[in-house]
């Protein structure tokens, strides 16, 4: 149970809306609870039967909830797979009802304010994609990032509201300016990590993080802040990533990665380093499918990708030859007329580039980055980058500091 009260509470802390956990008979057995929820919006017995049958009953996944009165709220509901459990999270926004109606909301909050304090802790909620939520929260449950199925399933549960049309009222304004200008730019750094655009995309990032909020999402853990905002963030990216065209499985293998970077930072300044690595092998991944590499046959622009995304592990020819479909023999003829150097001097080149990466860009111990690149030992690593650079990894990284 304290496992279960666990993940309850980091879910609640994540999304910051309320977290509630069932067994296979629909009866309640752990709950985080962030805010009150009203009546109207609250869930009733029959539709958490309904969750309920649709995930224990049918085998399915996940869920969406749409609960109505004036204007719609959600739930989503998740089954674990390893219990016979599910979980529903919510209630929150996926489309803010009074975007840009000052007047609406002043009204609210003279009229009801039970109802203005309910819509207001709905506003801390992130209002996040469903196609980003699902499977975020999916894989958090299941202790594993990986990909599920995109159709969702919607209940509908609408209450007819009687209207009470309120007298016209002076309203304050408010400047909602910056919000505009940070999904503005959001959007601008999507586009440019699918055209494999890194610097540009970071450029974007950059300005959008100075006008960013996540320090007052939980200003009493400014580092689960920052944690979250980069779960939302590397999942835009995958989404952009997808839409243009790469391969889900490479695209999955990516995303496992990430994933288990942010879990394993410990400090803000790691978790800063993330929010760019990010970016950057998000944008290396769509830069295969960029005007630059057209010269590629598709065999080998896949097996690229493959061998990038896993370039921190010990790959064969023979693991390349079968995510490609081809025979070895035929890849290694067909990787070196393409690509202009064989396999092993391409996988060698890659690794080496990402530890001069390592070591000008990270704190990280020379005997850490020779484990990240999958070395066997910190002696082999060296031996290698001097072979390729010259000089040894420490006199490298000291010839670096001192520019």
């Amino acid at each position: 149970m304290n496992v279960l009260s666990n993940l309850c509470n980091m879910l609640g802390v994540l999304t910051n809306t309320n977290i509630t956990i069932f067994n296979k008979n629909g009866e309640k057995i752990v709950k985080y609870s962030s805010f009150q929820v009203i009546d109207d919006f609250s869930l009733t017995e029959n539709n958490i039967l309904e969750i309920k049958s649709f995930l224990i009953d049918q085998k399915n996944t996940t869920i969406s909830l749409e609960k109505t009165y004036g204007y719609t709220i959600n739930f989503i509901g998740v089954k674990s797979l390893q219990k016979n459990i599910f979980f529903i999270i919510g209630p929150f926004l996926l489309e803010d009802p009074f975007y840009e109606k000052q007047k609406e909301i002043y009204n609210l909050k003279k009229n009801s304010p039970a109802e203005y304090s309910f819509y207001s802790n709905l506003k801390k909620v992130k209002t996040i994609p469903t196609e980003i939520l699902f499977p975020l929260v999916f894989n958090l449950i299941n202790c594993e990032f990986m990909n599920i199925e995109k159709k969702i399933y919607t209940i509908n549960d609408t209450i007819k509201k009687i209207e009470n049309k309120p007298k016209d009222l002076k309203v304050f304004s408010e400047n909602i300016e910056l919000t505009n200008e940070r999904y503005r730019l959001e959007n601008l750094k999507l586009k440019a990590i699918k055209l494999g655009d890194y610097e540009q995309a970071i450029k974007y990032h950059k300005a959008m993080s100075s006008l960013s909020e996540l320090k007052q999402r939980i200003p009493s853990n400014v580092f689960r802040a920052f944690k979250n905002g980069l779960f939302i963030s590397s999942a835009l990216a995958r989404k952009a990533v997808e839409e243009a065209g790469v391969p889900p499985t490479l695209i999955h293998d990516l995303s496992s990665k990430i994933f288990t970077w942010i879990e394993n930072s410990s400090t803000l300044a790691e978790v800063k380093k993330i929010d760019e690595d990010i970016i950057k092998e998000y944008s290396k991944l769509c830069l295969f499918h960029n005007e630059k590499y057209n010269s590629f046959s598709s065999n080998i622009k896949n097996a690229l990708l493959f061998i990038n995304i896993n370039k921190d592990k010990s790959i064969s020819l023979n693991e390349v030859a079968d995510f490609t479909s081809l025979n070895p023999e035929y890849l290694s003829r067909l990787f070196k007329k393409e690509v202009g150097m064989n396999f092993k001097d391409y996988l060698q080149d890659i690794k080496i580039k990402s530890a001069i990466d390592f070591l000008e860009n990270t704190n990280l111990k020379i005997s850490e980055i020779a484990l990240k690149l999958d070395y066997c030992n910190v002696e082999n690593f060296s031996k290698s980058f001097k072979k390729s650079t010259g000089v040894t990894p420490a006199k490298f990284r000291k010839s670096s500091n001192i520019k």
